[in-house]
This record gives C-alpha cells, sequence and structure tokens, in this order.
C-alpha cells in the first residue's frame, strides 16, 4: 500500500479546512469520469483511498466532508 501525502491546510471558516494531496495509488485513473465509466478496479482504488484519507484524518482530528479526486482536496472538519 502506497503512501498518501497532504499538504498544508488552509481554513476556510472557524474549523473548517481544505487540505491538498497526492496519492500514488491513483495514478493512472481518470479521476474525471464519473464512477459507472471507470473500471471495477480503479473505482476500488479510489473507494480505498478515500477510505484510508478518512481513517488518517480521524485519527488527528477531523471529520472528513468531502473528497475531490478530481482537484486532489479535502474538505474537513476540526472535531
Amino acid at each position: 500500500m502506497n503512501t498518501i501525502l497532504f499538504s498544508q491546510r488552509h481554513e476556510l471558516t472557524p474549523g473548517k479546512f481544505v487540505m491538498h494531496f497526492t496519492c500514488s495509488d491513483i495514478t493512472g485513473v481518470d479521476t474525471e469520469l464519473f464512477s459507472h465509466y471507470r473500471s471495477e478496479s480503479d473505482n476500488k482504488k479510489l473507494r480505498d483511498a478515500r477510505e484510508r484519507i478518512t481513517l488518517s484524518l480521524q485519527n488527528i482530528g477531523f471529520k472528513v466532508e468531502s473528497v475531490n479526486f478530481s482537484s486532489m482536496s479535502i474538505t474537513a472538519l476540526k472535531k
């Protein structure tokens, strides 16, 4: 399993942050396509990455609001 790297976070409103990230697991996956146009393998890679992101951020006190693979950004709330 590859590493997910988070870059600096920017506070949009008090307690709400946007963070950019990279993930080598999803290299080659066309994140611009709707899920029903991607292969099941590509969709599984994105699901796995989303779960790992959610768990990582929960461990440091954030609640993930959304993960956008097109812009490679996460919106999260500080608990």
